[in-house]
């Protein structure tokens, strides 16, 4: 009898690579995004949902918001394991969530994500086919939840720079892989900013995809209620439309890196 797939995936405990690593020897909010994503990739295969097996049905899915919190980053060659599951989708949007996890046991980051189905031949929104809708169980606990319905407009940049994507940055879409969509929305903070503060959230809505071709200007303003909240946005240089919008929240540093954990 053939065994039913677990609903909750764990990966086994890996450490964070010295190529993963910032100047201060902690694992980067890309590093982060990348364990989740990979979690993410694994599980769903385990679960059916191959690309391979989607195309069957002609749908696919697309990463339409992210949203991730972190208690504390990870150090280089300290071990963590990401925990992954899939939650019932609402209005033709799936959702997955995930928690990344010290050696301890202890949770260092949460994350939430949208994964809109599409139609692949309309490259419309539609409904999940009920043989795939009863791979997804019905009742999850969130890790995360969205902070609010969207994410605000862009209006008034103070600081702005411009993005040229390389070869590398392509995915086997041939699309900018999602990941470069975040770290060209920092790349426009000021450094010394990046220098004194560590980002604790992150929220982040893709809205057009990125070719190669494409160049990119990234922009950012700090909030007037709080300075340690900004409001980022990417648009396509040539025809002005935004690829994606997101709100970051800071803290100073020594409040969100406690002292050096135990390795396992």
């Amino acid at each position: 009898m053939d065994s039913v797939p677990s609903p909750i995936y764990t990966s086994a405990f890996y450490p964070v690579r010295m190529y993963e690593a910032d100047p201060e020897g902690r694992a980067t909010i890309i590093s982060l995004i990348n364990y989740f994503q990979e979690a993410a990739a694994l599980h769903a295969r385990i679960l059916g949902f191959h690309p391979d097996n989607l195309k069957k049905y002609g749908i696919g899915w697309v990463l339409s918001r992210l949203c991730l919190q972190v208690e504390r980053y990870p150090l280089a060659e300290e071990k963590v394991r990401v925990i992954t599951w899939l939650l019932p989708p609402r209005h033709r949007t799936a959702f997955r969530d995930f928690q990344l996890e010290d050696a301890q046991g202890h949770t260092i980051a949460r994350c939430t994500s949208a994964w809109p189905v599409m139609d692949l031949t309309t490259r419309r929104m539609t409904d999940l086919p009920e043989a795939l809708l009863r791979l997804i169980p019905q009742k999850f606990p969130q890790a995360l939840e969205f902070p609010s319905r969207t994410i605000a407009k862009l209006t008034v940049p103070l600081y702005s720079a411009s993005i040229t994507p390389r070869f590398s940055d392509l995915d086997f879409n041939h699309h900018v892989n999602n990941v470069h969509f975040v770290a060209w929305a920092l790349e426009a903070l000021p450094h010394d900013f990046r220098r004194t503060h560590t980002l604790s959230r992150l929220d982040i809505l893709f809205r057009s995809e990125i070719t190669q071709s494409a160049s990119i200007t990234t922009a950012c303003v700090p909030s007037q209620d709080d300075p340690l909240t900004w409001q980022h946005s990417l648009t396509r240089a040539s025809d002005l439309t935004e690829t994606a919008r997101l709100t970051t929240v800071w803290s100073d540093k020594e409040t969100i890196l406690p002292a050096k954990p135990n390795h396992v």
